[in-house]
């Protein structure tokens, strides 16, 4: 096991400017208000490709197309606020 972790450690890793690219795009999609609309070319010259591309790469990577995401985030945001003002996710009937 020593040993594996040290094979791992010493593993280069390999970074491909696309993956930089789909981060800084899932980063922007992160930081920006969630109240703020991100349009697809705002966000395609973010990461610097075309929308269409990003799309599909946002997808292969992140397992769901931009908007998907970034309503994925604005969903648990949502959650997070309700549970903190007593709002009960499964409300007991009575």
């Amino acid at each position: 096991s020593r040993h594996a972790d040290a094979a791992l450690a010493a593993a280069p890793v390999t970074v491909r400017p696309g993956d930089i690219a789909l981060g800084r795009a899932r980063d922007f999609l992160r930081d920006t208000g969630l109240d703020e609309d991100i349009g697809a070319d705002d966000l395609a010259r973010v990461a610097g490709m075309s929308r269409y591309h990003l799309c599909r790469a946002f997808r292969r990577a992140y397992g769901l197309p931009p908007h998907a995401y970034r309503m994925q985030l604005r969903l648990k945001a949502a959650k997070r606020l309700l549970v903190r003002y007593g709002f009960d996710e499964h409300p007991t009937s009575g």
